[in-house]
């Protein structure tokens, strides 16, 4: 079990782990930062569009909750579990970058 922490890698195998930490960093923060938005009816019948912010940055809540309560349902409906997903991939993109970094300077293990 050390060899898989400290052990010897192939390039191919640092080359995946960095590809695949990047693809997750890149889509964690493209999920976190995504503009999100909604709409709903107004009370005179007419649609009104908004834009609820990014998934981490919800902006103009107060203007539209006073102006909009349909709006800000709409808005939270719409955020729903973009943070959950940025969250995850922004772990994932952790774990393998710092793994990746202990592969190429942790202590080596002699294949036995």
């Amino acid at each position: 079990m050390p060899q898989y922490f400290s052990g010897p890698s192939s390039p191919q195998m640092r080359l995946t782990m960095l590809l695949v930490g990047l693809v997750a960093l890149v889509a964690g923060i493209y999920s976190g930062t995504h503009e999100i938005r909604a709409s709903a009816a107004s009370g005179h019948g007419n649609v009104v569009n908004t834009n609820c912010g990014s998934a981490f940055n919800q902006y103009d809540s107060e203007l539209r909750d006073a102006n909009f309560p349909a709006l800000s349902a709409a808005c939270e409906e719409a955020v729903g579990v973009w943070p959950v997903i940025a969250f995850v991939l922004l772990a994932v993109a952790a774990i393998i970058l710092i793994r990746l970094l202990y592969m190429l300077i942790g202590p080596k293990i002699a294949p036995s």
